[in-house]
């Protein structure tokens, strides 16, 4: 496989991978392994074709842009100034919840004995080597990416294959789904903050461009359900939201597998992610390099120094109204450039995926208020 596909092959399954798949496990316990499967591939397709259907949204504007920007030129200033709104609030709400886990398994790693004051100085130390590292390139960040990709699957292929060996559980949780898991699906599976990046780095070809994308996704996606399959299956109702339940499952000796498995996660979609965000500042804000810097990594930050919990809360409001809008303006878009060029089957295509987007977020926002 050439490296100038492996690059953003690599870079976008690392950045879906995040914080998002320690949140699965437990889902897939309480839903059965069979119907959270079933249900999970349906959305790596939905995701799968959004990515693709971005990559599509991306080169149609010969300025290089984010979602903000893209949206604005596609369907004007009103739907541009909404995707400002949840671009910004799910990437940082995304650094958030980063910031936090990453300062929870480095404590577990190597400071288990901490208190308040041990979480905010290993929160400050997870948040001075991500803001170091996306004062590099675009091709370094990239680089840096794919490596520590490529480890973090090993990774997860090991602790899967360790946690299917272990016993089956006693207790199973009884069925139960709920629109939980439009929100929760979304939030682990979306990669939508990067895929401009993905068409840079496959330069703008648009052949290179999709299959990077549809394979990236697909790449991401089969390795967290092998994950959440492996965990919800062996460990049954001791799968909880707390990513800590996940090392109930593995031998003393497979203890330290989360946390450096976590860490993995979180940097790679940390660093990517910010990069993303200060590159829309800089294009689509004209913001200097400078204060465009300061703006992705010291807001975060300042909330997640003020914050203990909430994680799969957090994860579930920003998968369901940042990641369900963001899909129908994917979706609109899409619609859009089909009719400009008079093609009904993209016109189709992007209907389609309003659509689901806008019924899963009709769904969980019902469930919210009434039930």
């Amino acid at each position: 496989m050439r490296r100038s596909f492996l690059l953003p092959v690599l870079t976008l399954a690392g950045t879906i991978i995040g914080a998002g798949v320690f949140a699965l496990p437990h889902l897939f316990a309480r839903l059965g392994t069979t119907p959270a499967s079933l249900l999970f591939a349906l959305f790596v397709a939905l995701v799968t074709f959004t990515h693709v259907s971005y990559v599509d949204v991306v080169l149609e504007q010969k300025a290089s842009h984010r979602l903000p920007g893209y949206a604005k030129a596609q369907l004007g200033s009103r739907w541009g100034a909404l995707a400002t709104v949840t671009h910004f609030v799910q990437v940082y709400g995304s650094h958030v919840i980063y910031l936090l886990l990453g300062s929870a398994f480095l404590q577990s790693l190597a400071l288990p004995a901490g208190g308040r004051w041990m979480q905010m100085g290993t929160i400050l130390l997870v948040w001075f080597l991500g803001a170091t590292a996306v004062r590099g390139n675009l091709r370094k960040i990239a680089s840096l990416e794919a490596f520590a990709t490529a480890l973090m699957l090993t990774l997860f292929l090991v602790a899967s294959g360790t946690a299917l060996g272990a016993a089956r559980p006693v207790t199973l949780f009884a069925p139960h789904l709920s629109w939980e898991v439009f929100g929760v699906f979304l939030f682990a599976l979306s990669g939508l903050p990067v895929v401009a990046e993905v068409v840079e780095l496959s330069d703008r070809h648009r052949s290179a461009s999709k299959w990077a994308a549809g394979a990236g996704t697909v790449l991401a996606g089969a390795a967290m359900w092998f994950f959440a399959w492996s965990f919800a299956r062996s460990g049954g109702t001791l799968m909880t939201q707390d990513p800590g339940s996940l090392l109930t499952v593995l031998p003393p000796w497979g203890l330290w597998m989360i946390p450096v498995l976590g860490l993995l996660a979180i940097g790679t979609s940390y660093i990517t992610t910010a990069e993303d965000l200060r590159t829309t500042w800089s294009r689509d804000y004209g913001v200097s390099e400078g204060a465009a810097w300061a703006l992705t990594m010291v807001p975060p930050l300042l909330l997640a120094l003020f914050m203990h919990n909430g994680f799969l809360l957090l994860a579930t409001l920003l998968g369901t109204l940042c990641g369900g809008i963001n899909g129908v303006l994917i979706g609109m878009m899409r619609t859009a450039i089909g009719e400009g060029r008079r093609k009904r089957l993209m016109i189709a295509g992007g209907l389609l995926i309003a659509f689901i987007y806008a019924f899963g977020l009709a769904g969980q926002l019902t469930e919210w208020l009434f039930v």
